[in-house]
Formats: structure tokens, C-alpha cells, sequence
């Protein structure tokens, strides 16, 4: 057995004369019990670092404290993770491409942001490409706008929301053969009318 903070074991560090006394023995146990205990209580707050790791209700306030905008409590617990662990990129970089996109992402992966000098569209515009494939919540079109609002530049709006889903097709073909008997009227050439 080990002798580490997880698992100590202070009977085991007493001196010969010492582990005959039960006094001691008592002590001891006791102190490493308090420890131990005392780590637990260290490592439960660890919180960032734990976020896989947390109840939901823990997300829920931890969420409320990082001031996350887009966060909604009816959302599954994957996508609150997803949320709390790039909300401070996300608030670093508000009123950006990368916030909306980084947003977005963590509900909806595979959305991204096309501004409006790449599809021709009017000067501070941009519309969303959302992805629906993978999503983790609903893609109501009033959800993305309000979302969207939280994170993008005031000046920029939105032109509209572009849904796709990518999905595999897999067909299959199955032949079959026949056997047909010519009928002889006359005689036959190969490739030929009589």
C-alpha cells in the first residue's frame, strides 16, 4: 500500500516505540482520516478543470456566474459542458466572426459564419450556415437570432439563416437473370434481321 495524500496511512510513519501505544494508534488514524478528508473537500473545488465531471445543477450556476448569454437550462447536459468550457474564448473575443462561430459550434457543430463580402451581400452583413447534422438542441429560427444577437458586433446584422444537414444515401442494386428461348422463324444470323 501506498502512503500518498489519496490514501495515508499515518500508522505506517510512527517510530517503533510509538506503534505499541494505542493512544497513538488512535491519533493517527484519525489525523489521516481528517486528511483525506480534507483532500476531498481541496478537490471538489476544482471546478474549471472538472467541468466533464459536475452535476448539472453545479453547470446551471456555474453558467449563471460566467455570464453566458446563449445559455439555456433546458439545453442537455453535453451542450451546457460545451458551453461553459469556451465561454471565456468566447467572451474574449465578442463581436467577432470567431464568437459566433465558437457558439454556434458548441449547439450546432459544423455551423460557421459567411460574411458579406464572400456570398455578394449588402456592406456589415452576414448570414449563418447552421449545420443541423449534429445538433444538440432545437434550430429554431429565433433561437439562432437571439443567439447570434448576443455575440455579435451591434454594427453587423444578419441577413438570414442557411439549414443543411448532410446524411448517407446507401443503395444497393440487385440483379437478377432470365432465361428466354428464341423463337425460330427462320434462320438465325448473329446481329442480323432474317
Amino acid at each position: 500500500m501506498s502512503n500518498t495524500i489519496y490514501d495515508i496511512d499515518l500508522t505506517r510513519m510512527l517510530p517503533p516505540s510509538l506503534q505499541q501505544d494505542d493512544n497513538m494508534l488512535a491519533l493517527a488514524n484519525i489525523i489521516g482520516k481528517e486528511l483525506q478528508k480534507n483532500y476531498e473537500l481541496a478537490n471538489q473545488s476544482i471546478i474549471y478543470a472538472r467541468i466533464d465531471d459536475l452535476e448539472e445543477k453545479v453547470l446551471d450556476i456555474l453558467a449563471y456566474d460566467l455570464h453566458i448569454d446563449w445559455y439555456d437550462y433546458s439545453y442537455p447536459i453535453e451542450a451546457k459542458r460545451a458551453l461553459i468550457k469556451d465561454s471565456v474564448k468566447v467572451h474574449k473575443k465578442l463581436g467577432t466572426k470567431f464568437a459566433v462561430e465558437t457558439a454556434l459550434g458548441n449547439l450546432h457543430p459544423n455551423s460557421y459564419v459567411e460574411e458579406w463580402f464572400e456570398y455578394a451581400g449588402e456592406p456589415l452583413s452576414f448570414r449563418i450556415i447552421l449545420d443541423t447534422t449534429h445538433s444538440r438542441v432545437g434550430a429554431g429560427y429565433s433561437e439562432i437570432e437571439k443567439a447570434v444577437n448576443a455575440y455579435k458586433r451591434k454594427s453587423a446584422h444578419m441577413d438570414n439563416v442557411i439549414y443543411q444537414c448532410n446524411g448517407k444515401v446507401q443503395l444497393s442494386i440487385e440483379t437478377d437473370n432470365f432465361n428466354i428461348k428464341p423463337i425460330y422463324c427462320g434462320t438465325l444470323n448473329a446481329g442480323m434481321y432474317p
